[in-house]
């Protein structure tokens, strides 16, 4: 009969035997092997995990692409792809999403949406419902009750500047965000602007949320285990609850709202009433409430880079102000708010625009994507099938 000793010695043997034959599985047994990396990345895919809590995932990762090409190992079943052809394979060509994705349900599984779905043909199975209200074309409907909320930015800008008081241009730039957000989607902005205050201290909820899906997404058990099941969101534990709430409100008051124009919920209520097997309530709050947080987000990030790019080239700045200039005195650009319309033919604003979005992209992450059963090449490498091959757009501008 064992002892307790030997029976614990025996275990410890065991779940130690395990582990190395795992790591030597992943670091020799494997034809990822030949690709450089971090030095942990072959054992586990803490390398990423840390960097991204750390908040310089993509500047590591660039820094990774300097020193081995455009190949890099990142975790035991990931490659991050720099090659040129990185974009046209992976992202043009409907695979199947990673299973990072399946966090992008908010605030938990039962809010499944398009970019919670990995599966191509079911991904456009559910998109065919929802996808017409990202339309440029629909969108500019929201144009002039978005010109309102960007009146409200510009009535703080003046305000600060004639009571000649710093101001803290990133916190109102992301309130324009989420009003904007708001209008969009359910025809009235949140009112962060009206008010000038953080209502329910959303910029905080916001980073904790976007920083929880980043690493929970690669753990995703654990996710299901901590926050994702209605028990845990029930208790109001899940930051996520608290998007969940805010939209649901705006959803309510939405199709309370008489004067509501054919925004985003629009399209998608007339969906639901077209196809009322495939489109339901929790469906349209699955939606509402991903398009909440990633249009405010990329939003803010996108003005914040802009903006900041601007005034740090004096020079630039001074050169878009007379394209402006210039095009008033012939006549155009004569609202408060620039036009879309006439946004288009301003063609310094638009090389502005376009580059600061390339050198600070809204879109901090890896975009990844799982390898098909007959294999993928990109180059001169081939990627068996179930490997997970990802694009950062920061690397790859």
């Amino acid at each position: 009969m064992w002892s307790l000793q030997a029976f614990s010695a025996y275990i410890t043997a065991a779940i130690g035997l395990y582990i190395f034959s795992i790591i030597f599985q992943r670091h020799f047994r494997t034809p990822l092997r030949k690709f450089p990396g971090p030095l942990v990345a072959p054992s586990t895919r803490l390398w990423h995990l840390y960097h991204a809590f750390k908040g310089d995932f993509v500047l590591a990762l660039i820094d990774l692409h300097r020193k081995h090409g455009h190949f890099v190992r990142i975790a035991p079943g990931e490659v991050s792809v720099s090659h040129p052809d990185g974009v046209r394979k992976i992202l043009h060509n409907s695979l199947t999403k990673a299973p990072w994705y399946r966090i992008t349900a908010i605030p938990d599984a039962r809010f499944q949406n398009m970019f919670s779905t990995l599966e191509p043909g079911a991904k456009r199975e559910v998109a065919k419902h929802y996808t017409s209200a990202y339309t440029t074309t629909n969108l500019i409907q929201s144009e002039v009750r978005l010109d309102a909320t960007f009146e409200m930015l510009k009535g703080w800008l003046e305000k600060y500047a004639d009571d000649n008081k710093p101001m803290k241009l990133g916190a109102y730039l992301n309130f324009t965000s989420y009003d904007a957000a708001g209008t969009m989607i359910f025809s009235k902005p949140f009112g962060f602007l009206e008010t000038g205050i953080d209502l329910g201290n959303q910029t905080w909820v916001s980073k904790t949320v976007n920083l929880y899906a980043l690493i929970a997404g690669h753990m995703y058990w654990l996710h299901n285990l901590v926050a994702s099941n209605p028990i845990v969101t029930r208790t109001g534990v899940n930051p996520m609850i608290r998007v969940h709430d805010r939209t649901i409100k705006a959803i309510k008051e939405r199709v309370q709202n008489p004067d509501a124009s054919f925004d985003m919920v629009a399209h998608w209520l007339r969906a639901g009433q077209e196809n009322p097997d495939a489109v339901h309530d929790h469906d349209i709050a699955a939606h509402a409430i991903i398009s909440v947080i990633g249009a405010s987000d990329t939003l803010a990030v996108g003005l914040q880079g802009f903006l900041y790019h601007m005034t740090k080239q004096p020079l630039l700045y001074q050169r878009l102000r007379e394209e402006i200039d210039a095009a008033c005195a012939e006549g155009r650009c004569n609202t408060s708010v620039v036009q879309f319309a006439d946004t288009k033919r301003l063609g310094y604003l638009q090389a502005c625009i376009k580059e600061s979005l390339r050198i600070f992209s809204p879109f901090s992450s890896a975009i990844s994507r799982l390898v098909p059963e007959n294999g993928l090449r990109i180059g001169q490498e081939t990627f068996p099938s179930g490997t997970i091959v990802s694009v950062c757009p920061w690397v790859m501008h």
